[in-house]
């Protein structure tokens, strides 16, 4: 069986269905101007933005695990949050099964998980690094960017994804100044490099950093 696609499988569908019925994220949206969404879906979406925007900007007041917890108690209609809070439900569901070798990876634009076997990944990666994992059995987890692939294969299914959401009109929002069609935004992620930083170890036990790991992303 192969441990690591069930794992992050597990994961992906434990934060997909907590956020199902929520006001989603505050950093996507839709163009009145162009998309084939339906009028109903971009307004939908346009009324919820500003709400989970609010909601996303109470949570970052506290440390990780703690906005993780607050969020479980929220009704289900009233939760939100943007990559950094998909991923870290995901890594509290990861922790409680105590899933082994789950590492966080961080972009100054997005932020993932991925579920490896016991090789020690390099602390930085640029995306188009990321084919020397090829046939290693490390797979995506990125609830938000609604991705469950092998690792090296992380860039190509960004590009369709992004793809998919230009076509339907959806735009993203970087540090609030900055909404741009999803596949442009999407090439953001090759530019630079991601931080890989170990959750869990060989046994599935939370590792030093992610017992300290904060959200460090505030917004002004």
């Amino acid at each position: 069986m192969n441990d690591q696609k069930t794992y992050s499988h597990q994961m992906i569908n434990y934060a997909r269905q907590f956020f199902k019925l929520s006001l989603k994220t505050g950093n996507k949206s839709f163009s009145l101007e162009y998309g084939l969404a339906s009028p109903e879906r971009k307004q939908r979406r346009l009324a919820n933005e500003y709400k989970a925007y609010n909601v996303i900007c109470d949570l970052r007041k506290y440390t990780t695990f703690d906005a993780c917890r607050l969020l479980d108690s929220y009704p289900p209609q009233e939760r939100a949050g943007d990559c950094h809070e998909y991923s870290c439900i995901a890594l509290q569901y990861g922790k409680a099964l105590e899933i082994p070798n789950v590492w966080l990876v961080d972009h100054k634009c997005h932020t993932f998980l991925v579920v490896a076997n016991e090789i020690e990944l390099k602390k930085k990666l640029a995306l188009k690094e990321f084919d020397q994992y090829k046939n290693e059995n490390i797979w995506v987890c990125d609830p938000w960017f609604n991705i469950h692939c092998e690792l090296d294969m992380y860039g190509p299914m960004a590009i369709i994804q992004s793809s998919r959401w230009s076509i339907a009109g959806k735009e993203i929002c970087s540090d609030w100044d900055l909404q741009e069609p999803a596949n442009q935004w999407c090439q953001r992620l090759f530019d630079g490099e991601m931080k890989f930083l170990r959750m869990t170890d060989n046994s599935g036990l939370a590792t030093h950093d992610c017992n300290n790991f904060l959200i460090d992303i505030r917004y002004d």
